[in-house]
């Protein structure tokens, strides 16, 4: 029968929290070259070109998450001073001022 008392006493509790970010990384580059050579002569002439490109993207995504969990049992109680005088707080003696 006590442990039945004590037991309607406590007071349970949870707590759940979750967390979720993401973040995307992107990177691009291009680039051209090119060139040309001509030659020229009284009798012939010779030319040549060359021309070249290229493009790259790279993209990167990651995604964190976060799960906490706590449960419990709480149990209030009374704490005894016999002591310690609450009025004391209430007294106007003891204000004090930010100066």
């Amino acid at each position: 029968d006590d442990k039945e008392q004590l037991d309607a006493n406590w007071m349970r509790f949870s707590f759940d929290s979750a967390a979720s970010s993401q973040q995307t990384d992107s990177s691009s580059s291009y680039y051209s070259v090119g060139t040309s050579v001509s030659v020229k002569h009284p009798f012939f002439s010779v030319s040549s070109s060359y021309s070249t490109s290229k493009s790259t993207q790279d993209t990167s995504t990651q995604i964190n998450n976060a799960k906490v969990s706590v449960q419990g049992e709480l149990l209030r109680v009374t704490i005894q001073r016999p002591w310690f005088r609450p009025s004391l707080f209430r007294s106007a003696q003891y204000l004090m001022t930010e100066n």
